[in-house]
């Protein structure tokens, strides 16, 4: 690694989630990671969101940084994919190719041992990887070398700039005279190729290129702005966007004329541009967290970018399915359909989103790869670790026209307070302390252009003397109550930080 990495997290953070954030941090040193970003939801509403280390350059991550998705990118294509479906554009037996021009792609046109298997697929069989390539039983095609797939007329003559700019049109055509691993529709067997073939359906369909429609589809997905582009080999497209990193000391050929050798994969080492479909979008924690959420059949209250039919059928288990997990259209499903989400890993870049059981939803990208990619699993470990998971029985709301939950602790010891408006914090404040508990932590949400607050409250058994004020960007004083900033407040100003103190000296 080449930087020395701090896994500090930004002052406002939740302290009632401190715990949470130490084991992601821990897992974040264990395997070098120098950066990452989170963001958490509970039946539909964000609970928590944190950045962790830096980006680079002594930039700090954010829970607004954007990251290279990699295979999360799937989930995205499906997503457009079934509304072309809906919009009667596109049905989910259409075949992809054939030699007599019938089939979606009609410009390619298959040849060689596994002629007639080419012809039966199915834009469904690409979506669940039932497609007939698997990248397990040998190279994965979406790295075959440019060269390879170069038609052996055009070798001498073409361009390092052209061998780039056709390489998918020869990788698909190369692969199409290529023999299937398994007959179509049999089995499931993994993908990139699949899902690079669906990028150039839709275009096919809409006549767009794939990385401008998506982000036109994405755009549909609520009532809140969000951007999901295409990545570059070299180069930021979004000043928020990381940097990525890698864990070695050996160098790699460039995939790019004149660039040689290079010490890092994700900079040169693979292609980016033309791989939105299957794993080159970059988005942020929060885009993907709202995204996921649209699909939410049971919590999402905004416009629903698909039908329920559509989830429905990207849910489903595919007919050579056996148990209780499973790959739908675009989405790993675990606990019969309970449990959905996607995972990605590249150079450079791990990251998982999921849809649990427990009504828990999360997001969690890093900017380098993971020897253990297991992120699923270390989230819910973390989880596990606060008594808040253990108590979401008791979540209640506490008014019919408020958004805010109350949740006690089983001994009463303990009371967790989420999305209180901010004029509702004094009284709140006052009662619980009348009540013999004292405010443990304190954290601000933005939500809706209103303010909204989470705290944590403990019993108050050792007497403790506190307070709490709130920090803005007005320039303030020993002489400033608290109506002159609630003032400051409704005319406008934004609040920078809630804090707590436990000690009247200070």
């Amino acid at each position: 690694m080449c930087m020395t990495t701090i896994y500090s997290v930004p002052i406002d953070a939740d302290g009632s989630l401190q715990r949470f954030d130490s084991i992601i941090t821990d897992f974040m040193r264990e395997q070098r990671i120098p950066g990452g970003s989170i963001a958490v939801s509970y039946n539909g509403r964000v609970i928590h969101r944190q950045g962790y280390g830096m980006t680079g350059c002594g930039e700090r991550c954010l829970s607004t940084s954007y990251y290279r998705i990699a295979s999360i990118s799937k989930t995205i294509t499906a997503i457009a994919l079934m509304q072309l479906i809906e919009q009667h554009k596109l049905h989910l037996n259409d075949r992809i190719f054939c030699r007599k021009g019938k089939g979606i792609l009609k410009n390619f046109k298959p040849v060689g041992p596994s002629v007639k298997a080419l012809e039966r697929i199915t834009v469904q069989h690409l979506l669940e990887h039932s497609g007939g390539w698997d990248r397990e039983t040998g190279v994965d095609p979406v790295y075959i070398p440019p060269q390879t797939v170069c038609p052996l007329g055009d070798q001498e003559s073409i361009s390092p700039e052209e061998l780039l700019t056709n390489y998918h049109v020869n990788l698909i055509q190369y692969m199409i005279k290529q023999k299937l691993d398994f007959k179509p529709g049999t089995r499931h067997g993994y993908s990139n190729f699949g899902y690079l073939v669906l990028g150039h359906v839709i275009e096919k369909i809409t006549g767009i290129p794939y990385h401008i429609y998506i982000h036109d589809v994405i755009n549909k997905a609520g009532d809140i702005d969000l951007l999901v582009y295409e990545g570059d080999e070299l180069h930021r497209l979004h000043p928020n966007e990381v940097r990525y990193f890698e864990n070695s000391d050996s160098t790699h050929p460039s995939i790019l004329p004149y660039h040689g050798e290079i010490w890092t994969m994700q900079y040169g080492g693979f292609h980016m541009q033309g791989t939105g479909s299957y794993g080159g979008l970059v988005a942020s924690p929060l885009q993907l967290l709202t995204l996921l959420s649209t699909l939410d059949m049971e919590h999402w209250k905004g416009n629903p970018i698909l039908s329920e039919e559509s989830i429905s059928w990207m849910l489903a288990c595919p007919k050579f399915g056996k148990g209780s997990e499973w790959y739908g259209l675009g989405l790993d499903v675990e606990d019969e359909g309970q449990t959905w989400g996607h995972t990605g890993y590249m150079d450079g870049t791990t990251t998982t989103f999921r849809r649990d059981k427990s009504g828990y939803s999360w997001v969690l990208l890093f900017n380098a790869g993971a020897t253990d990619q297991d992120l699923d699993g270390l989230i819910r470990f973390a989880l596990s670790s606060l008594q808040l998971s253990s108590n979401l029985s008791g979540l209640k709301y506490m008014g019919e026209n408020v958004r805010n939950f109350e949740i006690l602790s089983k001994d009463g010891a303990q009371v967790y307070h989420i999305l209180i408006p901010l004029r509702d914090v004094d009284g709140l404040a006052c009662a619980m302390k009348s009540k013999g508990y004292y405010m443990q932590d304190i954290d601000l949400e933005e939500y809706e252009n209103e303010y909204y607050v989470n705290m944590i409250w403990n019993r108050n058994e050792a007497n403790v003397d506190w307070f709490y004020k709130i920090y803005h960007n007005v320039v303030i004083d020993d002489s400033s109550t608290e109506e002159d900033m609630n003032n400051h407040i409704s005319n406008g100003f934004r609040i920078h930080m809630l804090s707590i103190c436990t000690d009247a000296m200070h």
